[in-house]
């Protein structure tokens, strides 16, 4: 997921805060946290709703959020 947003070549700190919520979820993840993985993609899931139509297209932020429902 990382590798995608990346490719959506946002700014900066549009990219920085999503791909930080995502590695949170990978920390978790490899420490066998399932609590703190299913929150922090929650987290990011919501990133998603105030950006889409702003630093996000709409069609990219629904590609992410399916993404992310599928992990």
């Amino acid at each position: 997921m990382v590798v995608v947003i990346r490719s959506l070549h946002l700014e900066a700190g549009s990219s920085r805060g999503l791909t930080a919520t995502l590695d949170a979820a990978e920390a978790a993840e490899a420490h066998g946290n399932e609590h703190a993985t299913l929150g922090s993609l929650g987290a990011f899931a919501n990133q998603l709703r105030p950006q889409s139509g702003k630093a996000l297209s709409e069609d990219h932020a629904d590609l992410l959020a399916v993404l992310v429902a599928g992990l």
